[in-house]
């Protein structure tokens, strides 16, 4: 049987995860690594950092190789916008909520994320 593969969005910019790791040496993304791991040891975990810029993946790997997908939390507000905001939700091509995409696992039970993932998916899908 082969492990699932399991996408962590790390939703906080890089500032912000220096800050958590300076003060419990590991940033959102690992801590929510470590939470997966604990629950199934087998799970092969990537984390991309959104709020950065343009998600990358391992290499070989896209988003339909994914067999679910959770987002942290963030210090980010989806209402004060700006481009930490915009690469998380923004629908085109590079986006990790692009509609085509990974949208339906957010909305769907392959996806977790709490309040950021409905958020992040209902501002992506738009009016």
């Amino acid at each position: 049987m082969t492990a699932a593969r399991i996408l962590v969005v790390d939703g906080n910019v890089a500032q912000v995860r220096a800050r958590q790791a300076a003060a419990l040496g590991y940033d959102s993304g690992v801590g929510y690594s470590r939470v997966l791991h604990r629950i199934e040891a087998s799970l092969q975990i990537d984390i991309v950092l959104a709020a950065d810029g343009a998600v990358e993946f391992p290499t070989g790997v896209g988003l339909d190789d994914y067999d679910g997908v959770t987002m942290t939390g963030s210090a980010l507000n989806i209402y004060n916008g700006g481009p930490p905001v915009m690469h998380q939700i923004d629908p085109r091509e590079g986006s990790v909520c692009r509609r085509d995409t990974v949208l339906w696992k957010l909305l769907g039970a392959a996806g977790c994320g709490y309040c950021r993932r409905r958020g992040s998916a209902c501002q992506s899908a738009g009016p």
